[in-house]
């Protein structure tokens, strides 16, 4: 059996057999009710273990994450996910516009007992950034980086969560259009809506198109537009994790565009890779499997 068959066979029932696996996971059931106590003494033997930790984009993508550690051999994996928030972003957790989220309490909440008592052989962070204004304005000169806010902001999360794992990988996030979070009198990203000819609200956008025979050449981004989206972030947070010795960096840019753009449809099977106008599928999660594997087999000793 291929690498691809293992992945097309295996990701769909991921949220399953997990989600089996957690509910009979002593950590999880004595955590937070025996907190004084030294807890690993009631775990099972495991050979490796990984925590994955970020906001929908984590979420949506753990299936994905978990069968390639399983391909490495991981035994187990831990998701601490909120919608909105960063578990690296530290005070950039309260300039998100949606109080529903919680995540200026939700920062305050440390991981460090949690991360101590599971000793992770890794730590995945992968999360949506286009909701945050400081991570997507314009990048100050070279020289400046240092009093950024956003990098400083950053750098503060990473060194601590840095202090917990042996590997800190960082999954860039794929690009969306989604302009809901942004404030009708804000400028930021909005001219970004003008770069959108079309109306997508579902993989069945795409879907409608094939039933109807005609061309997906409309649902191809523009490098123009991808770039305006990831590159403030991808940028400050490679410059966050510079001095990071055990941080690695995933562009999942270059995954998903070609020279031609970058089509919101897997060309082999013409189905969807975002489920919404964010989060991929279950093809663009089966899409990032394999590179993650084989990014993390060449970088991962």
């Amino acid at each position: 059996m291929t690498l691809d068959d293992k992945i097309s066979k295996n990701i769909a029932m991921t949220y399953e057999a997990n989600d089996t696996l957690c509910k009979k996971d002593e950590i999880i059931e004595t955590f937070y009710k025996l907190k004084d106590e030294k807890l690993h003494q009631w775990r099972c033997s495991v050979i490796k273990e990984a925590v994955v930790l970020g906001n929908s984009y984590a979420a949506a993508q753990f299936s994905g994450i978990y069968q390639a550690l399983k391909l490495l051999g991981y035994t187990k994996a831990y998701l601490i996910a909120r919608s909105g928030c960063l578990p690296h972003g530290g005070e950039l957790n309260k300039e998100y516009s949606d109080p529903n989220y919680g995540c200026n309490e939700w920062i305050k909440n440390s991981f460090d007992e949690f991360l101590i008592t599971v000793k992770p052989e890794m730590l995945i962070i992968s999360a949506r950034y286009s909701m945050f204004k400081h991570l997507m304005d314009p990048l100050p000169s070279a020289d400046l980086y240092a009093k950024d806010f956003a990098i400083q902001e950053l750098r503060n999360g990473i060194v601590n969560l840095s202090n917990f794992s042996r590997t800190l990988l960082f999954i860039s996030p794929n690009a969306d259009f989604d302009f809901s979070h942004i404030k009708v009198d804000e400028p930021r990203l909005s001219h970004l809506k003008s770069m959108i000819n079309f109306t997508y609200n579902s993989a069945s956008t795409i879907a409608r198109n094939l039933q109807l025979n005609l061309s997906l050449d409309e649902f191809v981004l523009s490098k123009e537009y991808v770039y305006e989206i990831t590159h403030a972030s991808e940028v400050r947070l490679i410059e966050a994790i510079k001095d990071c010795s055990n941080c690695l960096f995933f562009n999942t840019t270059e995954l998903f565009c070609d020279n031609n753009g970058c089509p919101l449809y897997d060309k082999k099977t013409q189905l969807a890779i975002l489920r919404d106008q964010s989060h991929l599928s279950t093809i663009g999660v089966e899409m990032l499997t394999k590179p993650l594997f084989n990014f993390m087999s060449l970088k991962i000793t």
